[in-house]
């Protein structure tokens, strides 16, 4: 049941950038309708050079490209090109009910936003979710890394989930600078010069011939 087929990004076609939707050929979207329960999401796993991705399809379309938002393809690798051939296929397993998820938050526009609220509803556009994911919000606001998810591996989305997020790791503080020596505080004392004046040379030998005459 699986397909290689080339992918495109979503903008191609004004797709749902912030999602985990993609878009497949029409043939394949109504061939597959079957294998889900009507109400149940069509997940399918996307394979790239052994880099494997579950995503939701949303719909269909007439051409015969997977068209998907950006940041699934970056998850996908750097090599992927235009020319390259990603593997498609239906994923049928019931997935687990997410029970936690844990976000360590990478960037924030304004420090003083709901970011508990702003994060719960982006993750309502996403039906499947796994740790390693960036999460990007719409305006660019935010910026989240999934740390991980609560049973591990993929988790269904879509019921009452905790939401918990990683305190930022504090910047390490600067070492102090040294302080400078105190420089030595000058004496108001005025010391004594040892080198005599013509005046004072005179003087000392005016009294040596006094003294010199009175023998």
């Amino acid at each position: 049941m699986s397909e290689r087929l080339l992918t495109r990004s979503v903008a191609f076609i004004e797709g749902n950038e912030y999602s985990d939707e993609i878009v497949i050929p029409q043939r394949l979207f109504t061939q597959w309708l079957d294998f889900f329960p009507h109400g149940q999401s069509m997940l399918a796993t996307l394979e790239y050079q052994g880099i494997k991705r579950l995503v939701c399809i949303g719909s269909g379309h007439e051409s015969n490209f997977i068209y998907c938002p950006q940041w699934i393809l970056s998850h996908l690798g750097s090599t992927l090109t235009d020319e390259s051939l990603v593997t498609l296929e239906p994923y049928q397993e019931t997935l687990p009910v997410a029970e936690k998820i844990v976000l360590k938050v990478l960037y924030r526009e304004d420090e003083t936003m709901d970011l508990r609220s702003a994060m719960e509803t982006y993750l309502d556009r996403f039906h499947v979710l796994q740790a390693e994911t960036t999460l990007q919000v719409a305006d660019s606001s935010v910026c989240a890394w999934v740390e991980a998810v609560e049973p591990p591996g993929w988790v269904a989305l879509g019921g009452e989930v905790i939401l918990e997020f990683l305190e930022p790791e504090p910047e390490p503080e600067p070492e102090p600078e040294p302080e400078p020596e105190p420089e030595p505080e000058s004496s108001s004392i005025t010391q004594p010069s040892s080198v005599l004046t013509e005046e004072q040379k005179e003087i000392i030998r005016q009294a040596r011939i006094k003294r010199f005459a009175a023998l």
